[in-house]
């Protein structure tokens, strides 16, 4: 266990290297952030200003809300991962104009995609609203979890195979199926890296909050240093994990390798499937 974990902290350190070298990558999730607060506001202010509004118009606007959040969301990780591409294999950075405009190809997938997500998450969430105390959370957990692994590699598959969302999950539980070792460490080396930067953000905005007492000025650039810094972590734990998983995608299909990854790194964290065994590494 502790050595497949040690195989996917050597993977995840490869991947946020190579993001690092291009830093333009960090501003995809960025801009697809600010354009979904813009989405939220355009859809809920309009019901925080409304007289009466019905609790229909409200759950309208949520799945409303979910529908294009997602669609924003996979759009731009779609274009992430195409710079990334690019840059990996040509050393050459496009930018964010060009890698969204060629994301716009997989528009229809991409719409498909946003489309049964939150069909998806409506039904859970409607099977959670019905189930009370410890059985909702656990529902809940179980039901999130599952989903995550069925589509830890859709994205990949809509960018390669044009797929739709029913064959897009074929194809990543397959992946997992037949490839599994610690896949999972270096997203939690993305995680605990993160947390670097995600914690102290998080105290900074606390005593920013204790200094407004003393001084207005003072506690307010805390809180928003504050806020930066954790934005920042989560911004790098979002791009390092899809890129590792990108990798990890393109490894198994082509064998193909960026900068600063090894056949021996990949192969020590990746186990083919046996018939003695169902997954021959370890979680």
């Amino acid at each position: 266990m502790f050595e497949n974990l040690r195989n996917g902290w050597k993977l995840g350190s490869a991947t946020r290297k190579l993001i690092f070298n291009d830093k333009g990558l960090l501003l995809y999730p960025v801009t697809g952030g600010i354009l979904a607060l813009l989405l939220a506001l355009a859809l809920f202010l309009p019901l925080l200003f409304a007289l009466s509004t019905s609790s229909i118009f409200i759950i309208a606007a949520v799945i409303i809300f979910g529908f294009l959040s997602t669609f924003v969301s996979v759009y731009f990780l779609v274009a992430l991962l195409i710079a990334f591409r690019h840059y990996s294999t040509t050393k050459k950075k496009i930018s964010m104009a060009d890698a969204l405009s060629k994301a716009s190809q997989y528009w229809v997938q991409i719409l498909e995609w946003a489309v049964f997500y939150t069909i998806i998450i409506t039904i859970l969430r409607a099977i959670e609203s019905r189930i009370q105390g410890i059985g909702r959370l656990l529902v809940g957990a179980i039901g999130s979890m599952a989903l995550s692994l069925a589509i830890m590699f859709v994205v990949p598959s809509i960018i390669d195979n044009n797929t739709g969302p029913i064959k897009s999950i074929e194809n990543s539980i397959k992946i997992i199926t037949k490839n599994f070792g610690s896949t999972f460490g270096g997203i939690i080396y993305s995680d605990l890296y993160a947390l670097l930067f995600i914690i102290p953000g998080v105290l900074l905005f606390v005593v920013g909050i204790a200094a407004l007492t003393a001084s207005t000025i003072s506690g307010a650039v805390i809180m928003v240093l504050g806020i930066v810094i954790a934005v920042f972590g989560m911004m790098l734990n979002y791009v390092t994990s899809n890129t590792f998983l990108f990798i990890l995608y393109d490894y198994v299909q082509t064998g193909k390798l960026p900068e600063g990854f090894t056949k021996d790194m990949m192969d020590n964290a990746i186990r083919k499937k046996t018939k003695s065994k169902i997954f021959s590494g370890a979680l």
